[in-house]
């Protein structure tokens, strides 16, 4: 697991924009303590649980690289009554955008490659941006940026969200710039978008169509639009923990996004399902399973309550050995739950269950816990944004009997 070294664990991030800019709440906090007050969060919360099943809560797993680190960005592009341009986020509870030149904890690449786009005198923008102080809709303009890179590979990927800028403009504009290793797509907002950064209305404009990554050990190339998480300096240790001992005959990776953890784990399994209902994460895993041959991986475009109503056979179901959730925030639904024990699975002997909401988390593993049939084994929590007080947490269940 990664270390952070004494000193790290003292520093406090310098930020201009603190207490201004809503991104890190806890930056005016040493790093140890915002270590040391996630812990104590996770064990407050589930308390009863731990105690119910004999687990002491390890330390909280450190992010090696405190600033510099977020390789994700999703960010407002602004233009006032006075036409000044702000590019940032909103302050906190408003739809004020706190400009900020230079992020400390995004990944180098994110701010340069801004200023690249945005602020080169010789070839501005073809639009205006848009003015989020205002409530009404307003057509031809850029609203926001979504940029996704992976330090590793120096490859970047950008989506600009815009209410109606005409293609050509856009692409000839792109054309007049230095980009290398550059996805560019635009993500076009209609009215009745209003509030969403993202739509389905997505168009590869320029450059490569996928950008590459590497998770545990396989180089995924992906789209933007493929959701990755945003901290490269502590993803494969988060990465080996999930997959760590996995093997047998059938594995059910649900919610699988691009398919990270099942990718990894093609060599300990005769087959790997990866079960997601977003359309452009699941063309991304049948991409790449097609590209590296793997045939025992199937990746199918489902949302995974039908996936484990209508598209298992007994003969499948007997075979699943090993589950994987990484739900969205909301957590699992009802009928998700209900599927995820021996009753459907007869020879099911571990759930990992990958979390970004320890609240969500708490309410799943009260349904899915209840003892003799099952005992949590493990929890770990995983600080993937220093700065604020997300915490990723890891959860493995065995199955008894």
């Amino acid at each position: 697991m990664p270390k952070v070294s004494p000193k790290n664990q003292l520093l406090r991030l310098k930020c201009s924009y603190a207490g201004k800019c809503s991104g890190c709440p806890e930056i005016r906090q040493i790093y140890a303590k915002q270590l040391s007050d996630k812990k104590k969060y996770l064990e407050v919360l589930f308390s009863p649980l731990l105690r119910q099943h004999g687990l002491t809560l390890p330390e909280i797993i450190p992010s090696p690289k405190i600033a510099g680190y977020r390789s994700t960005a999703k960010l407002c592009l602004h233009q006032g009554n006075n036409h000044e341009i702000a590019i940032g986020i909103y302050r906190k509870n408003t739809k004020l955008v706190e400009h900020i030149s230079e992020c400390p904890v995004h990944d180098p690449m994110i701010n340069t490659s801004l200023k690249k786009l945005f602020f080169n005198p010789h070839t501005p923008p073809p639009a205006d941006f848009y003015n989020h102080n205002k409530k009404t809709y307003q057509p031809g303009k850029f609203k926001f940026v979504t940029m996704r890179t992976h330090p590793l590979s120096e490859h970047l990927g950008i989506i600009l969200s815009h209410t109606g800028v005409i293609r050509d403009q856009i692409k000839n504009w792109l054309s007049q710039l230095d980009l290398q290793n550059i996805a560019v797509y635009s993500a076009l907002i209609k009215e009745q978008d209003q509030g969403k950064i993202l739509t389905q209305n997505i168009d590869h404009l320029f450059g490569p169509e996928r950008i590459n990554i590497q998770v545990g050990g396989i180089e995924h190339h992906l789209s933007p639009m493929s959701f990755a998480q945003a901290n490269a300096s502590l993803l494969e240790s988060f990465h080996q923990h999930i997959t760590e001992g996995l093997e047998g005959e059938t594995l059910l990776d649900l919610f699988s996004g691009f398919g990270g953890y099942g990718f990894s784990l093609h060599k300990t399994f005769a087959k790997i399902f990866l079960v997601e209902g977003d359309g452009f994460a699941i063309r991304d895993a049948t991409y790449n399973a097609e590209r590296l041959g793997l045939k025992n991986v199937t990746p199918i475009a489902s949302y995974c309550e039908n996936f484990l109503e209508q598209k298992l056979s007994a003969s499948e179901r007997k075979s699943v050995n090993h589950i994987i959730v990484n739900p969205p925030r909301s957590g699992l639904t009802h009928t998700v739950k209900k599927f995820l024990d021996r009753k459907y699975f007869p020879s099911l002997q571990t759930l990992t269950y990958v979390s970004c909401s320890p609240a969500t988390l708490k309410n799943d593993l009260y349904a899915l816990c209840p003892k003799p049939q099952t005992e949590l084994y493990s929890m770990q929590g995983f600080d993937m944004f220093p700065q604020t007080d997300h915490i990723e947490t890891v959860v493995k269940i065995r199955f008894l009997g």
